[in-house]
């Protein structure tokens, strides 16, 4: 039975454009069970990658400063993560697979402002 983990937690303060910042990086057998993240600038394109099991999952979006994004991972694509802007975290939607390799990253590819970046990710080890 999986134990749900404390969470990992980025809060990146000033972030540099075009540079990744990695959120969650294990090769233990993990599940992820939700990825919540925002940036406190308006104006920013935010780029969050997901990878699975040597698959990578990313989607862009142009952020609205103090909005909580979640991330899904869409059904109808195996390269791509849907991202909703939601009041609420998303329950239900965990990334798992055969082998234990989970990586989470973000960065942002605009230079509006240099307000924070933080995502958080919930998961559970097995």
């Amino acid at each position: 039975m999986p134990e749900h983990k404390p969470g990992a937690y980025l809060n990146q303060s000033s972030p540099v454009q075009n540079t990744w910042y990695t959120v969650l990086d294990t090769t233990k057998n993990v599940r992820i069970i939700h990825i919540g993240y925002r940036v406190n600038t308006t104006g920013e394109t935010l780029e969050m990658r997901l990878t699975l099991d040597g698959n990578v999952f990313s989607n862009t979006i142009n952020a609205t400063a103090g909005s909580w994004y979640y991330v899904a991972l869409d059904s109808l694509s195996t390269t791509s993560l849907h991202i909703n802007l939601v009041s609420e975290m998303m329950p239900n939607r965990t990334f798992s697979g055969g082998s234990p390799k989970r990586q989470t990253r973000i960065r942002k590819t605009t230079a509006s402002g240099t307000g924070s970046i933080q995502v958080y990710a919930q998961y559970a080890q097995f």
